[in-house]
């Protein structure tokens, strides 16, 4: 009896087996869904150091655009092609109509998804936008007068290519860009104004574009009105700000005439003393708030060259001699200038951004 009782109790099963069982089939599952976030979260770093170590392949770099009217992406696969975006293959460039945000976003994922892997992607975008990475809402349109994209979350559109990605405003990416590959010289801080329907200023000041409580909002500096300009300002936020007096609705309003109509008027038109006449005060405001060594002016209004020389002009009378710096001294053709990389400075900046997501 006593060895049938023992091989009884062999065959008995354990009240625990389920139980083990169970914990089993949880552990094996939490390991794999370990190993997938891991590989998920580290995948990029294995594959960008195969590539580069490996097989010596310069990173390719994604970088979208997001512009008021229009939105461009571009792929760059070296170095050389990023310092000269006409270089890039018209199959490597894309753009569309910007319309609302989800078709406008799920458009440029899908042509990304089409290049091929890359190894980081640079944002630059319209703004107002949250650029604060510990912010929850990092990436973020805010109050933009585009109501369609108020408050809508660019960055998430991006995250499912599980690479790194730069992001800062479509004025703060091309400041980045000049600093570094503008050839301006050995400076460590630059601003880029874009002047159009609106006037946006970005600023890098010790190699870091500036943010804060958020980026930079310069278009939207008061300024004195010239004694002889009777336009009370187009602004609806504060009437003579920057953007109030020189953007191009304002120009237009002034005129009595459409947009498109602007290049018609001539050089000599008093507008262009007063536009030159406020840009020189914003410039003037930048250089002794941020001490920034060089200013690049762009935008559909900028296309006007005879406004650079009258803007240096006044800058100079503005300064009044008050900074006794050598780069200040002299005419200030190498401190009022504008963008080597033309139309293509935002994708430039993008491409920046991306390259320096590689390091973070």
């Amino acid at each position: 009896q006593s060895a049938l009782g023992d091989a009884t109790k062999a065959r008995m099963p354990c009240p625990f087996a389920p139980l083990v069982d169970v914990a089993a089939q949880i552990f094996a599952g939490a390991a794999g869904l370990s190993i997938m976030i891991i590989w998920r979260k580290w995948s990029h770093s294995v594959t960008y150091f195969f590539r580069k170590r490996i097989l010596g392949q310069p990173p390719a770099l994604a970088a979208i655009e997001l512009g008021g009217t229009t939105c461009r992406a571009a792929i760059s696969r070296g170095d050389p092609k990023f310092l000269n975006p006409k270089a890039i293959p018209d199959t490597d460039r894309y753009e569309i109509k910007t319309t609302d945000p989800d078709s406008t976003l799920s458009e440029l994922v899908r042509w990304l998804s089409t290049k091929g892997p890359f190894d980081g992607l640079g944002i630059a975008s319209f703004g107002p936008i949250d650029v604060s990475r510990h912010s929850r809402k990092w990436g973020t349109i805010l109050t933009t007068p585009k109501t369609q994209w108020i408050q809508h979350d660019v960055a998430s559109h991006f995250k499912q290519f599980n690479v790194p990605i730069g992001l800062d405003t479509d004025v703060n990416a091309p400041a980045l860009a000049e600093l570094v590959h503008g050839q301006h010289g050995n400076i460590h801080s630059a601003a880029y104004i874009t002047v159009g329907t609106g006037v946006g200023v970005g600023v890098v000041v010790n190699d870091s574009p500036v943010h804060g409580l958020l980026h930079p909002e310069g278009g939207h500096f008061l300024v004195v009105p010239h004694p002889d300009d009777k336009y009370p300002g187009g602004c609806r936020f504060h009437k003579h700000c920057v953007e109030g007096m020189v953007g191009s609705n304002a120009l237009a309003e002034r005129k009595g005439i459409d947009v498109h109509q602007l290049p018609s008027v001539p050089d000599d038109d008093p507008i262009w003393d007063f536009t030159a006449y406020y840009l020189a005060q914003l410039c003037c405001a930048i250089i002794c708030l941020t001490s920034t060594e060089v200013i690049v002016l762009s935008g559909g209004v900028m296309l006007r060259s005879s406004l650079f020389p009258k803007i240096r002009v006044q800058l100079k009378a503005l300064l009044n001699d008050y900074l006794d710096v050598p780069r200040l001294k002299g005419s200030l053709d190498d401190v009022v200038v504008s963008s080597r990389f033309g139309n293509d400075a935002g994708l430039v900046g993008a491409l920046q951004l991306a390259s320096a997501s590689l390091s973070l």
